[in-house]
């Protein structure tokens, strides 16, 4: 349910102009660490399709009516990356699950790490850290106030 509502933001979100989704959680408790690539549960190489959103493979389907218009960046999935709120400056680790560009707007599908949510962002929110894992530990998360 959660994908398909960040599909659907996302979706309405090319149409308006802007983009950046997050969802909120309660932080762990627990130092985390980065984890092993997965070698599934990404889309590589393609637009995102509902499936693909519904098997938690893709965060987004970038479409404009019933056409699919997402084109795969030029970046490698899956990877290590942290995203930078905007507007708080909050930086959250994850993994690169998807990435695509669509109507001038290159965005990325993101793993969070510390509750295994899904957020969309633009490519400009994101460091990206490449396939090795990195050596210095992820950031840890914040909890609101």
């Amino acid at each position: 349910m959660i994908c398909r509502l960040l599909a659907v933001v996302a979706q309405l979100a090319l149409i308006s102009g802007s983009l950046s989704v997050a969802l909120a959680a309660e932080p762990s408790q627990k130092s985390l660490e980065w984890p092993e690539l997965p070698t599934t549960g990404f889309v590589k190489g393609r637009a995102a399709t509902e499936a693909d959103v519904a098997a938690e493979s893709a965060v987004f389907v970038a479409r404009v009516g019933d056409e699919i218009i997402g084109k795969p960046l030029k970046i490698d999935v899956p990877q290590y990356a942290i995203h930078t709120d905007v507007e708080t400056g909050a930086k959250v680790a994850g993994l690169v699950i998807q990435a695509e560009a669509a109507q001038g707007q290159k965005l990325i599908g993101f793993l969070v790490l510390h509750d295994q949510s899904f957020l969309v962002g633009t490519l400009s929110e994101f460091k990206l850290l490449g396939t090795k894992k990195p050596t210095s530990p992820p950031p840890q998360p914040v909890a609101p106030r």
